[in-house]
């Protein structure tokens, strides 16, 4: 028999998760019954309120010179504490022109100011607009990017993927110049638009004067900068980003890609610390055959076999040195060997 009910309300502040909870409250069909006024305001609150959909944002907005309409959201980006997402990001239109954009709510003008200092750089996804946004019942930092672009897949054509891949580079490398430093070159954090690559989401990117920075000192997987799915060995072992560091980790990425989504060793990211993934990457990348492409397209195999080689060089009868001063050069001699 139901003759009690209780609400909790659980939220996150400053990444400390707090519960909140009513206690059991008497129930009956008494019109003064606690219990039953609590139930029927659970009852009549939207899904929004109960943490079950996101709000939409207006049909049609400003930002900063710009009408933004029809907001589709596309993803949510992490927040420290689990079931509270840090970032929004929706494919909006721009004024009457009706192209597409990126719209990117999040909790601090961080990325605006990396993509200020980026501003002008080709291959770089370009800073339009910034604000502030109510969403959600809170106060966000807006970004709108352009252009707006496709993640690669493997059903492309090599000749895409050279590209893409080329234009990435370039961009690692034209931001390093300018003391960015990426930090989280991944599969979803690229993209395709009119035949050219564009590196996006500058969320995990800083001003690095001095890369001997260790990305995480505790060796914890949630600790490290960036991705560790895509991570170069080094940084897995506790090393610096460094140019080269992001270099391969575009590689992997590309591996990632080309394989369907898969990389030989994505298990042993789910399941040990940084030092044993390290090591299974070791494994994956040195063994023979040097890396499994049985099930990257045949066109593309060539290419990506030609990237491993740079990254992890076979010396002599199967043997392998792991490096880890890849130049932007090397990249784009390998890409200009299979732009055709």
């Amino acid at each position: 028999m139901l003759d009690a009910v209780e609400v909790f309300s659980i939220s996150c502040n400053n990444g400390k998760i707090s519960v909140e909870r009513t206690g059991l409250q008497p129930l009956s069909i008494a019109s003064g019954s606690p219990g039953l006024r609590l139930l029927a305001s659970v009852l009549q609150a939207s899904l929004v309120q109960l943490g079950y959909s996101s709000p939409q944002l207006p049909p049609s907005f400003q930002l900063g010179n710009h009408t933004l309409s029809n907001a589709q959201l596309i993803q949510e980006g992490s927040a420290p504490c689990s079931g509270h997402p840090g970032s929004y990001v929706f494919r909006v239109t721009v004024d009457a022109l009706q192209h597409s954009a990126i719209l990117k709510l999040s909790h601090d003008d961080h990325e605006e100011f990396i993509l200020k200092e980026l501003q002008g750089l080709p291959h770089v996804v370009q800073l339009q607009a910034s604000g502030l946004l109510a969403y959600e019942s809170n106060l966000w930092h807006a970004v709108l990017l352009q252009p707006y672009g496709r993640l690669l897949e493997h059903t492309d054509p090599r000749s895409l993927i050279v590209q893409v891949t080329s234009d990435v580079v370039h961009a690692i490398s034209d931001c390093a110049s300018k003391h960015i430093a990426h930090r989280d070159v991944t599969a979803n954090n690229f993209v395709n638009y009119q035949q050219r690559g564009y590196l996006c989401d500058f969320t995990a990117a800083k001003v690095i004067e001095d890369w001997s920075e260790l990305p995480s000192p505790t060796g914890n997987p949630a600790a490290i900068t960036g991705t560790p799915l895509f991570a170069a060995v080094s940084v897995l072992e506790g090393g610096p980003h460094t140019q080269s560091s992001m270099y391969e980790g575009l590689f992997y990425s590309l591996l990632y890609i080309c394989r369907g989504g898969r990389l030989p060793d994505s298990w042993a990211f789910k399941f040990t610390g940084l030092a044993e993934a390290a090591k299974l990457r070791r494994g994956c990348m040195m063994c023979e055959p040097p890396i499994n492409t049985w099930d990257v397209p045949e066109e593309v195999a060539p290419f990506i076999r030609a990237l491993h080689a740079l990254f992890w060089a076979e010396i002599q009868d199967g043997a392998f040195k792991y490096r880890t001063n890849v130049t932007a050069k090397e990249l784009l001699d390998v890409c200009s060997q299979f732009m055709a």
